[in-house]
């Protein structure tokens, strides 16, 4: 080579080497003898962040700086390694390069010598390639089969892993060991159908081959043998893998057992969900909570519907309720109430296929099954307890009503009671200044409008004590077809020309026990509210009749008894009531007519004499339709007769020179009475209550003819005054005075023969000839008590009590009931002997009526005879 063609083959030489370094993908710097940079391809710019430029003449260290990957320690250079060590070095591990700009790349590098033709060393050349992305790659690969390997480890699945070649076992985990009682070691490099667990299964040689083939196998049931012989249901499950350019083959072997068990559980739940579902007395359905649609029920909902199930099965469960503007609104509806909520319980409606509503009890829940969620619904039929609520709703509405006219009476009674006093003395003191006013006198007419004004509370307080049934009654055998045809005659004198009236009495009508008076005074109070009722006119219509009342009617009304009645019916066609009015029209001074035009006291009086005669009154109305009233009164089924009621006689002499005890707490009243007697001529001993009373006769030593005294006072009342004074004065008359009654003097209202009485208020006219009266009658009970009551000791004998009845009795009724007689207490007496009727009804009977008789001595005898006493003796 002459020296001409030298340069241009080291031109050439130049081109190649930089052709070379720029295209190839490792990084390569090159330096001279002392380590400075002369050269550097492009990825080694792009790895240190330097361009050739600015590189060249560069100590190698500034451009290329190493750290040790573990210390972050600045490190050798292969290019200085290598000078000093004099030959090439590889460096491929924990080193990590730092860029000019901050970045680190984990590199593997490697220095050689560059020599002249001499072979004389005149610089190196560097070669670096950046390994972070194998590294992940390699730290990935790892990570996996880390996780690989603790998944194997821990998994609760047995795990086997094959040849695929040779069917041999190669690896296992220790769940497997665990399931099959046998150690890793007696698996590993076994055949898999040589082991113990795994012979004359499907899991067999032939299916290993076939296996081969079609790289899959499943068993959903093996029964697994375990070294101590028990049999485990496994699940087997072979796929082949290819792992390391090899096949393997992993099988998964699931434990079963708890999962078959549970199976078998849920079988026998589904089952005994399908007999409770089908067999149980409540309506079920299930639907689709996506489309509403039933999708199952059971027969009671087939038989509540009254459909087949084919009916119902597939349609929409809004085929069960009434019809809405909009079918679908009760499947949104329902759906939108129910879901995300906890089950309850509503009442609603379900509309059976002949199109009756059935009240039912829904309760519905939401449930979820085969990955959907549906509705079930329980429906239960309320029919019965609807009809129970309804009717316990109507016997408590009439209890209340019951109890609060019971409320009112007490208090309109209690109040007629104090007034009747006042009335008593103003009555009287107004009689007094009369007698001594002359006729023309300007002074007489206002008394006599006092009087007048009196009187009209006079009238007022009857209507109050009859409304609280504290009324005296005369009743006698009726028949309400004559009272009811005597007030016939002034019906049209009532009513007018625009009302037409009609009668329909029954023919063969029976009798009733009432006052007659009273009952034209009910008949009248109606007559009057039904042309108030009709004011345009319209028709009255009067009927009476015969009913019989059974145990279930009874049972639905309160204080209502099962027997035969007469029934009095009063119709109008006028203006009707509202629900609320007849809640309210039997209560005093309650009235919807314009002020003055009526007092509120009619129907409160009807109410009460009903009442007090042992009946019932009930009302219907409907508004613009009318009212009817019916009033039942017990049937006297006794072969009584009708009897009409004779006008007393009147005294024409009311004076008298003869001695009187007058016993009343209110001072007023007392001196009125006194007043009134001594101004006819009797003479008159007075006392403020039963104590007085006594000790004043005990220091009276002439005879005394009469005792007038008040029925209640504080302390003794007025009956057992009279038993007391009747001891010592056994020819005393009596005389009672009250303004309303009591079960001392009367029996449910009604006199007993042969007591005397006088209701307040009373006149100074009217005391003088009732007292007049008492005294010519000539009865000398001697204690205002019934004449039957002194009948003698052998004709109470003639009627037996039952001696073993009365001694069956518990020893604190006995007891009791002896207590009372022997105080002589009739309201306990009576109590006790009801109480005793549930059981001995006859038994009771004649005890009532010898209290009714107020023959305590008998009774006293009855309770001393030593059978009775020796089980009174067990609670005393």
């Amino acid at each position: 080579m002459n020296s001409e063609e030298a340069p241009c083959c080291a031109s050439v030489a130049e081109a190649r080497y930089r052709a070379t370094i720029v295209s190839i993908s490792d990084a390569v710097i090159s330096t001279d003898l002392q380590g400075r940079v002369d050269s550097m391809n492009p990825v080694a710019e792009r790895l240190t962040g330097w361009n050739e430029a600015a590189a060249q003449t560069k100590p190698l260290d500034d451009v290329f700086c190493v750290v040790d990957e573990k210390t972050h320690l600045v490190a050798e250079s292969p290019v200085a390694h290598m000078f000093r060590e004099g030959h090439a070095v590889e460096r491929t591990n924990h080193t990590i390069l730092v860029s000019k700009l901050g970045t680190e790349f984990t590199i593997a590098a490697n220095a050689s010598p560059i020599c002249d033709a001499n072979g004389v060393t005149t610089g190196a050349v560097l070669v670096f390639r950046n390994q972070s992305e194998e590294e992940q790659t390699r730290a990935k690969v790892f990570d996996s089969e880390i996780r690989y390997r603790r998944l194997f480890e821990s998994a609760k699945d047995g795990i086997l892993i094959l040849d695929a070649d040779t069917g041999k076992i190669v690896d296992v985990n220790p769940f497997l060991t665990e399931l099959t009682g046998y150690s890793r070691e007696d698996l590993l490099a076994k055949h898999l159908w040589e082991i113990g667990p795994f012979k004359d299964i499907a899991a067999s040689k032939d299916s290993f081959f076939e296996l081969q083939v079609k790289k899959y196998a499943r068993y959903d049931d093996l029964p697994l043998k375990t070294r101590d012989g028990r049999t485990v249901a496994v699940e087997f499950v072979s796929n082949v893998y290819r792992v390391d350019n090899q096949n393997v083959i992993q099988c998964n072997i699931r434990d079963i057992t708890a999962r078959k068990r549970a199976e078998e559980a849920l079988r026998g739940s589904e089952a005994r969900y399908r007999t409770l579902f089908e067999d149980a007395q409540d309506g079920m359905g299930l639907s689709d909570l996506e489309n509403g649609q039933l999708v199952e029920c059971n027969e009671a909902l087939c038989r509540i519907v009254e459909r087949r199930r084919e009916e119902l099965v597939g349609q929409s469960q809004s085929i069960l309720h009434p019809p809405v503007e909009n079918a679908e609104d009760v499947t949104q509806n329902f759906r939108e109430h129910q879901i995300g909520n906890p089950a309850r319980t509503t009442d609603d409606y379900l509309l059976s296929k002949s199109g009756k509503l059935i009240p039912v009890e829904i309760r519905a829940a939401r449930i979820r099954m085969n990955d959907r969620d549906f509705l079930l619904g329980i429906f239960r039929d309320v029919t019965e307890r609807k009809q129970a609520e309804a009717s316990r709703e109507k016997l408590e509405g009439q209890l209340w009503a019951s109890q609060k006219m019971e409320a009112i009476g007490n208090l309109a009674g209690g109040v007629a009671h104090d007034f009747n006093n006042l009335l008593s003395v103003i009555l009287s003191y107004t009689g007094f200044v009369l007698d001594g006013v002359r006729e023309g006198d300007p002074q007489r007419e206002d008394l006599l409008e006092v009087v007048k004004a009196a009187d009209r509370a006079v009238a007022l307080t009857r209507q109050l004590l009859a409304f609280s049934r504290r009324q005296i009654m005369q009743p006698v055998p009726l028949d309400l077809n004559e009272i009811a045809a005597g007030v016939e005659r002034m019906l049209q004198r009532i009513l007018g020309e625009d009302i037409d009236s009609v009668q329909v009495f029954a023919p063969d009508l029976g009798l009733t026990l009432a006052d007659p008076g009273q009952i034209e005074q009910v008949i009248m109070n109606l007559v009057v509210n039904a042309r108030d009722a009709m004011p345009e006119g319209g028709k009255l219509t009067i009927e009476t009749s015969n009913v019989e009342i059974d145990e279930e009617y009874a049972t639905r009304h309160v204080a209502v008894k099962p027997g035969s009645f007469v029934q009095l019916v009063v119709t109008d066609t006028g203006c009707g009531m509202d629900r609320q009015t007849q809640t309210r029209i039997f209560e005093p001074f309650f009235t919807t007519k314009e002020k003055g035009k009526g007092t509120g006291i009619g129907l409160a009086t009807v109410y009460g004499i009903v009442k007090q005669s042992g009946g019932n009154i009930w009302v219907y109305s409907e508004v613009g339709k009318g009212s009817t009233f019916k009033i039942y009164l017990p049937r006297e089924l006794s072969a009584a007769t009708a009897t009409a009621i004779k006008s007393p006689t009147v005294q024409r002499r009311f004076a008298g020179t003869e001695t009187i005890v007058v016993v009343e707490d209110e001072e007023a009243l007392r001196k009125v009475a006194q007043r009134a007697l001594e101004a006819a001529g009797y003479r008159v001993l007075t006392a403020a209550n039963g104590e007085e009373a006594i000790l004043t006769c005990r220091q009276y030593e002439d005879g005394i003819h009469l005792l007038l005294t008040d029925v209640v006072m504080p302390g003794m009342s007025g009956r057992v005054l009279a038993q007391q004074l009747s001891k010592t004065r056994p020819t005393i008359q009596v005389l009672y005075m009250s303004g309303y009654t009591d079960n001392a003097i009367v029996h449910h209202g009604d006199l007993y023969p042969g007591t005397h009485f006088l209701g307040k208020p009373f006149t100074g006219d009217g005391l003088t000839r009732k007292v007049r009266e008492v005294l010519d009658s000539g009865i000398t009970n001697g204690a205002g008590m019934p004449e039957h009551a002194l009948q003698t000791t052998a004709e109470m004998k003639e009627q037996l009590v039952d001696r073993d009845a009365l001694s069956g009795l518990s020893p604190d009724v006995l007891a009791r009931l002896r207590h009372s007689v022997i105080a002589a207490r009739f309201g306990e007496i009576i109590k006790i002997i009801e109480t005793v009727r549930v059981t001995e009804p006859n038994l009771a009977t004649e005890l009532r009526r010898r209290a009714d008789l107020f023959d305590y001595d008998g009774m006293r005898n009855l309770l001393n005879d030593e059978q009775t006493q020796a089980c009174i003796k067990r609670v005393e």
